[in-house]
């Protein structure tokens, strides 16, 4: 994308994000039906647009040192951006691909979903700002992109080595069916939603539990109606 023009760049970009969306189509479509599934696919397009758009226009501006970091800049700002601006949460992160990488998920202690997902596109957006400036030439730009990377893994491989201090924590986690697609999504507010959650979570025996965990992000007009929500 850094050597096409703009409109190409936005269509590859685009394409590259309904490519992302499609995977995960089987699951939209049962939560959110037909509608919400096409919807998602362009809201994942538009993302993958304005990522691309972003670090094009970075890439051909910025000192090459500086560029290795655009791809993995833009996609950390977007995901900052879609925290904040979505009920989900990072629901739809590329941060949430990573969960079989302990090592490089570890960074999420100090930055969040943005750390996961900047370090995720690092190397590749290094990789490609190198072939754009000319392979062979330019592998010394390369070497800040590395020394982050072998940072955070680091970190992560110390962190992981560390002995568990405190008292054991029991954690529950709990999952509901809807009855009608897209409500999960489209309104995720709504009381209905929390009722299940709260007939499920009944039957838990006082004080066994810590901490519950619930896929969907929690706001501050429910987490007042219910004790037990903590936005």
């Amino acid at each position: 994308i850094f050597a096409a023009g703009p409109l190409e760049c936005l269509l590859l970009a685009g394409t590259a994000g309904a490519i992302q969306a499609l995977g995960s189509s089987p699951y939209y479509l049962v939560t959110t039906g037909t509608a919400g599934t096409v919807l998602v696919t362009a809201l994942f397009a538009v993302l993958w647009m304005m990522v691309g758009s972003l670090a094009r226009a970075l890439v051909l501006r910025a000192p090459s040192v500086v560029a290795t970091f655009a791809f993995s800049l833009s996609w950390a700002a977007v995901d900052t951006l879609l925290i904040w601006i979505s009920p989900h949460g990072a629901m739809g992160s590329l941060s949430t691909s990573q969960m079989a990488a302990p090592l490089a998920i570890q960074v999420a202690s100090l930055a969040g979903s943005p750390g996961v997902v900047f370090l995720l596109c690092l190397p590749a957006g290094a990789i490609a700002v190198l072939l754009h400036n000319g392979a062979g030439r330019r592998w010394r730009d390369l070497a800040p992109a590395a020394l982050v990377v072998v940072a955070a893994l680091t970190f992560g491989a110390v962190r992981l080595g560390q002995a568990t201090t405190g008292p054991p924590l029991s954690v529950a986690l709990a999952a509901i069916d809807r009855t009608a697609p897209g409500d999960m999504v489209l309104h995720p507010a709504r009381p209905a939603i929390w009722d299940q959650y709260a007939s499920a979570l009944s039957g838990l025996p006082a004080g066994a539990v810590d901490l519950i965990v619930l896929p969907e992000a929690v706001d501050q007009p429910m987490a007042g109606r219910e004790p037990w929500l903590l936005a």
